[in-house]
């Protein structure tokens, strides 16, 4: 998810002028920062 809060901190930093930093836990949506990664381990088949 996007956080507009985390955008605009990122944009005024560019812009010379930082804002205050945002705080992700109260500033952005319940989603931001929710990502899942998988990953797995498998036997190679053409290998006896």
């Amino acid at each position: 998810a996007v956080c507009p809060a985390i955008n605009r901190y990122r944009q005024s930093v560019v812009d010379g002028d930082p804002i205050a930093t945002p705080s992700p836990n109260s500033d952005c949506p319940t989603s931001f920062g929710n990502s899942d990664i998988f990953g797995g381990s498998y036997a190679d088949p053409s290998t006896p």
